[in-house]
């Protein structure tokens, strides 16, 4: 009818009304774009946003959010609304970091329109595509797979933090400020945990912004004010309080000069830092002093710098990282060859020109045309990592690796199952691993060329010493052996016979003291060698083709799905189906093509998982076949 506008028209429409908002509310707030946009992705409005070049020939900084915009505990603190809630919430050890963030980002969507954060919240997905947030039905797609599990698994702890904690508080939260139109469900919480996974960086923050000597105005209190939610004043929060980390978590960085805080959290992006140009011959140092380490007249080594100084760069150069949203930057796609990088300006503004900020900023050399996405690293990950923070896969991915897991209700069926349960003990060996590809670079298929990767390694003395007796030496084939030691260590342990255990614990018993990791480890060796942990290796690694496979097939058949899906795609095929590959589904079905984004990155994991089980099972295989007792 004339005059009514198409439902894809008023998606349309809605869509660039949420994006002007949000554009207005970045740059009311500082927050600025220099040489870049947000806009509805080229692959799709259901692709969401990405941050392409508004300029052609674009170089430097690319964008610049201050800090104090960012989503992180510490803004969470100071909310003008909820603060005090969340600090006494906090104080008494109920919620972690990332909890009082998801409970936050929880609260302000359900506040809507009240909220300050409402411009920016309106430009976050409503739904993704990681397999916490697919449908049972979906998530059969990865039986027989880690993932598999691990998702079942966190769905039950999930909904047991939401009913127990995160309904009661988000409820009362709510009432507090009369703002309780529905009633809380687990997908709103479910929403929240997937947008914090998907969004969230590890700022390095100077220690200064963290701790500051002045408490400063949060962005939302004029807003609120406005909005007539504050009774009083805003509530002053004393950071002091706060402890500082341990001294053995503080080291001296002498490339940079600068004290160096690790949390031993995984950085996002590895290609980011505090900027230490500011901090180059600007603190009250002898600068003509070099380094004998670095040969930098700027770095003094700590056992140079006196007690006072000592403590000016613990105020001023210390980087505590701190897991946050960063709105703006947020916005930037995945791409391992990414072409710009995100760091953080330090209190002067050197860099930027606005103190205590992030920028986004080209990589060295890199030029943009105009119109052109702008994406970041979120470092070296395999599918399995990718797709369940952050919904995606990444087909021959180079940085994939398997999990392989032992699980010990089998061990606890062993007879000796005491005698090896103290014997990985003692030795601290897992009963889980990553095997990243990478390994498989040393193996016996990638050196089949080179005989001499079989000889016997030129340390052999280290491994002749890593028998109890050196009578039974190192195997010739032990460097091209692509399996981790504490792998094949606990391999060695569970696969012992009866006879090896006794064995293995008289030797321990001539000992006139308390037997050393070394010890045990040369032990365990002297009496079983290697070709028991490769059969059960063996045997471990078939089970999980067979699980995968009896769930949905094979490697070959995925392959041959995704390049029908590609066809698909292309419109090259239409309107075709496929049964389901596998043939003991019970849940079997008939398969559309093309795939949905989800059902791709689901076959993209498993062929992948499937292709490196084979390649692990056939270095194994290899492994017995040339395991020297």
């Amino acid at each position: 009818m004339e005059g009514n506008d198409s439902p894809c028209e008023a998606l349309n429409q809605n869509t660039e009304l949420k994006l002007h908002k949000f554009l207005h509310w970045l740059e009311f707030n500082g927050i600025q774009l220099r040489g870049c946009s947000i806009k509805p992705s080229e692959e799709g409005s259901q692709k969401g946003y990405g941050v392409y070049t508004s300029n052609p020939d674009v170089q430097g900084i690319l964008m610049v959010t201050p800090l104090h915009m960012a989503i992180t505990p510490m803004s969470v603190l100071q909310d003008p609304v909820l603060g005090s809630y969340y600090q006494k919430l906090y104080e008494d050890g109920e919620v972690d970091d990332r909890l009082l963030v998801m409970l936050f980002l929880l609260v302000e969507r359900l506040r809507g329109s009240s909220s300050f954060w409402a411009p920016y919240l309106d430009m976050l997905p409503v739904s993704f595509g990681t397999p916490l947030w697919c449908s049972e039905e979906e998530l059969l797609e990865l039986k027989g797979t880690a993932l598999f599990h691990a998702t079942n698994l966190q769905h039950k702890s999930l909904r047991a933090l939401f009913q127990e904690k995160v309904k009661p508080l988000v409820e009362s939260f709510l009432s507090s400020v009369g703002c309780f139109e529905r009633d809380l469900v687990y997908r709103d919480f479910l929403w929240a945990n997937c947008t914090f996974w998907t969004r969230a960086l590890n700022i390095p923050c100077p220690h200064a912004f963290v701790f500051p000597t002045h408490l400063p105005t949060p962005p939302a209190l004029c807003f609120e004010q406005e909005q007539g939610l504050l009774a009083s004043s805003l509530r002053k929060l004393n950071y002091t309080e706060t402890p500082l980390p341990p001294k053995e978590y503080l080291s001296i960085d002498h490339c940079e000069g600068n004290l160096v805080l690790d949390c031993g959290h995984e950085e996002k992006n590895p290609m980011h830092a505090v900027s230490s140009l500011e901090n180059q011959g600007s603190k009250d140092v002898d600068i003509d002093h070099q380094c004998e380490r670095c040969s930098n007249k700027h770095c003094k080594a700590i056992g140079d710098i006196n007690p006072s100084e000592v403590a000016s760069l613990m105020e001023e150069s210390i980087t505590i990282w701190v897991e946050g949203l960063v709105p703006g930057i947020d916005f930037c796609n995945h791409d391992p060859r990414s072409l710009a990088l995100w760091e953080v300006d330090g209190e002067s503004g050197y860099v930027t020109g606005i103190p205590f900020s992030m920028y986004l900023i080209t990589a060295p050399g890199a030029i943009f045309s105009q119109n052109k996405q702008i994406c970041i690293s979120y470092g070296n990950k395999g599918n399995e990592e990718l797709f369940f923070l952050y919904g995606f896969t990444i087909d021959d991915n180079p940085d994939d690796y398997l999990m392989l897991h032992f699980y010990e209700e089998v061990l606890e069926q062993d007879q000796c199952f005491e005698a090896k349960t103290q014997l990985l003990g003692d030795q601290k060996l897992p009963l889980r691993w990553l095997l990243p590809a990478s390994l498989l670079e040393k193996g016996y298929y990638e050196n089949s060329e080179n005989d001499t990767s079989r000889k016997q390694p030129e340390n052999l003395k280290d491994h002749i010493s890593f028998s109890w007796s050196g009578q039974r030496t190192a195997p010739c084939n032990l460097q091209s052996i692509v399996f981790p030691e504490d792998l094949m260590a606990t391999m060695r342990v569970i696969a012992m016979k009866e006879e090896e255990v006794s064995s293995a614990m008289s030797l321990l018993e001539q000992l006139s003291h308390t037997p050393s990791e070394e010890d045990l480890k040369a032990a365990v060796w002297e009496v079983c060698g290697n070709s028991g942990a490769f059969e059960l290796l063996i045997n471990l690694l078939k089970t999980k083709m067979v699980e995968m496979e009896d769930a949905s097939g094979t490697e070959e058949a995925d392959a041959d799905l995704l390049k029908r899906d590609g066809l698909a795609q292309l419109k090259l095929i239409t309107n075709e189906t496929l049964a389901c590959v596998s043939s003991t589904d019970p849940c079997a079905e008939i398969k559309k093509l093309p795939f949905s984004d989800f059902q791709r990155n689901c076959v993209i994991y498993r062929k992948g998982q499937k292709h490196l089980v084979q390649q692990f099972l056939e270095e194994a295989v290899q492994g017995l076949k040339f395991c020297s007792d």
